[in-house]
């Protein structure tokens, strides 16, 4: 199931990894709402956790009133 579940990204021109200081766009309400861990025997719990929104303008140039 592992490797059927595979994708190789080629990376043509150079495009990763992304500038620090570019403007990069991520969509929907999981970007705020991350979840985390896992259910059952693989629930984890971390000593914190950063959203995927916050960890997005930690360190690229991000949208505010988008992300509101």
């Amino acid at each position: 199931a592992g490797t059927e579940g595979m994708v190789l990204l080629k990376n043509d021109s150079s495009a990763l990894p992304v500038a620090e200081g570019k403007s990069v766009a991520s969509f929907g309400v999981n970007q705020v709402n991350t979840y985390k861990g896992g259910s059952g025997s693989g629930d984890v719990y971390a000593a914190y956790t950063v959203n995927i929104a916050k960890g997005l303008s930690n360190r690229f140039t991000t949208n505010t009133e988008l992300q509101d």
